[in-house]
């Protein structure tokens, strides 16, 4: 289900300063796949950079996230505990870079678009909802927030790359708040 797609989210330089910092200025992993194998297997790699949760810019857009749309108790999500990765990543398509149908790890996920907008129905965030496949353009500075949905990120159709920044999110459980 869709939760929210706020327009506008944050200050549009900062936006723009982002993608650039992200496409430009960090080591990007290549391999990254949607594809979990339930869904499809068309999965095409892709690029990706892990974010790190205590850089004061992740911390900044993780409160924002919470404070103004959630408005729940809620974490995100890390990865392997022995590790200490985020679940807060960048991912980076080229054309020919289509993701896979596929479902998130927790509760909700926060997709924040930070590129160039691309044309309608190209780089769109498609997901299913009661058996039928909707999609949401890609709007450089909208965040779309949804919980457990069945998607993928289409691949750009020029060398623009698609840039999103992905926010895994879990509610906090009773008895994690007593921690």
């Amino acid at each position: 289900m869709i939760l929210s797609v706020v327009d506008d989210w944050l200050d549009i330089d900062f936006c723009a300063n982002l993608a650039n910092h992200i496409i430009y200025y960090t080591d990007h992993s290549y391999g990254h796949n949607s594809d979990s194998g339930v869904f499809t297997s068309d999965g095409i790699s892709f690029y990706t950079v892990s974010c790190d949760t205590n850089n004061f810019h992740v911390k900044y857009m993780c409160g924002k996230i919470i404070n103004s749309l959630v408005g729940k108790d809620i974490e995100f999500l890390h990865g392997v505990k022995s590790c200490g990765f985020s679940r807060v990543y960048a991912n980076i398509q080229y054309p020919g870079m289509d993701g896979a149908m596929h479902t998130d790890d927790g509760d909700m996920t926060a997709i924040y678009m930070i590129s160039n907008t691309l044309g309608s129905g190209i780089g769109s965030f498609e997901y299913i909802e009661e058996g039928k496949c909707e999609s949401i353009d890609f709007v450089q500075n909208r965040l779309v927030l949804f919980e457990g949905n069945i998607h993928r990120g289409l691949a750009p159709k020029e060398l623009n790359p698609r840039v999103t920044v992905a926010f895994k999110i879990v509610l906090k459980r009773e008895n994690d708040k007593n921690l």
